[in-house]
């Protein structure tokens, strides 16, 4: 057995849907703490992923999850730098503009 942030996985478990893969291939710490800290249930994370489509505890969970806008902030904060750039770049060349009268 392994211990994921208090579940328990079992370590030999392979899924029939995909050979050769255990749950710690699929689940990670910080997918635990996603779900803890939004108080989903994860309980189908002990069943095979061939079994969670028929299970309400992964249908709200996938629906909560699914309902989240997600933002990439990096690419966010990079488009606004390169809009300000372009703004202030555009007043500079209008100044010169305006003073080469």
């Amino acid at each position: 057995m392994t211990k994921l942030n208090s579940m328990t996985i079992p370590r030999k478990q392979q899924f029939k849907s995909h050979p050769g893969k255990i749950p710690q291939d699929f689940v990670i710490p910080r997918s635990m703490k996603l779900l803890q800290m939004m108080d989903l249930p994860h309980d189908f994370l002990d069943v095979d992923p061939d079994v969670w489509h028929d299970r309400d505890d992964y249908k709200h969970a996938r629906e909560t999850l699914q309902s989240l806008r997600v933002v990439n902030d990096q690419a966010e904060r990079g488009v606004a730098l390169i809009q300000e750039f372009q703004v202030q770049f555009s007043s500079v060349n209008n100044l010169k503009n305006v003073s080469s009268f």
